[in-house]
């Protein structure tokens, strides 16, 4: 995929003619797109983000120009690193695929994995391991945005106090009544992946039983009672907390 991807960038770059300084602005940046997509590293992160990010800004510049024949090369190619990104940020993000020692295992198959929410688990190894960290809906400012980043989300701080976390399809938001407050939340919004229910969404951010998660009723977290709304008219979306503000 990659490999295609680099030719056909190459190959756009070799035989389209330039006329007017936004074809030019369209051509430079492809260049530029197809150095970073010749030198990428399939199994580096940070080297296909460099890739990918090289694509869109091509993308946009030949958006802008009216290179449609480009702009549509490009547009295949962004998809393209945009998907093998998230394989890696995935893979990157599961416990379960960490290296560790014997010693360590066994540690954490006695006491469990702080660094995922309580109530989740994995098997590392063969072995079954409990998660035993806060919820999701318990974790203030740095502590969230710290488990985001270390999962591979796309993570960016929204004003004036709130926190965006996305990967693929899946988007969490984090209201907080002060900017880097290091309480909870006072509003989760969860849009799940499709083949994710609400209440399954629910269910894993705050440790509540999917059965006991109602749309207009409450949930009994440990800094009292919340409310759960579902987003919109109809949709998968759903809200947790004092979304009102």
């Amino acid at each position: 995929m990659l490999r295609e991807m680099r030719s056909a960038l190459w190959l756009t770059l070799l035989l389209t003619q330039c006329v007017g300084p936004k074809s030019k602005e369209c051509m430079r940046q492809v260049a530029v797109a197809s150095e970073a997509s010749r030198s990428v590293d399939p199994k580096s992160i940070d080297s296909v983000q460099k890739s990918l990010d090289a694509v869109e800004t091509a993308h946009k510049a030949c958006v802008e120009a009216g290179r449609d024949e480009e702009a549509a090369q490009l547009d295949k190619g962004r998809k393209d690193l945009r998907a093998h990104l998230e394989r890696l940020q995935r893979k990157a993000a599961d416990p379960s695929q960490r290296p560790i020692s014997d010693a360590e295992l066994a540690e954490l198959v006695a006491k469990g994995d702080p660094g995922c929410p309580k109530g989740q688990g994995y098997k590392h190894s063969g072995k079954e391991v409990r998660c035993t960290g806060p919820q999701l809906v318990d974790l203030g400012y740095p502590a969230a945005r710290s488990y985001f980043e270390r999962r591979g989300y796309k993570v960016r701080d929204v004003e004036p106090s709130s926190l965006r976390a996305e990967h693929g399809a899946e988007l969490f938001v984090l209201e907080y009544e002060t900017a880097k407050d290091e309480r909870p939340p006072r509003c989760l919004r969860i849009q799940p992946p499709p083949e994710q229910g609400w209440q399954e969404a629910v269910a894993r951010a705050t440790g509540a039983r999917p059965d006991k998660v109602t749309a207009g009723g409450k949930l009994t977290l440990s800094r009292g009672q919340v409310d759960v709304s579902i987003e919109g008219d109809g949709g998968n979306g759903v809200r947790v907390g004092d979304c009102a503000k």
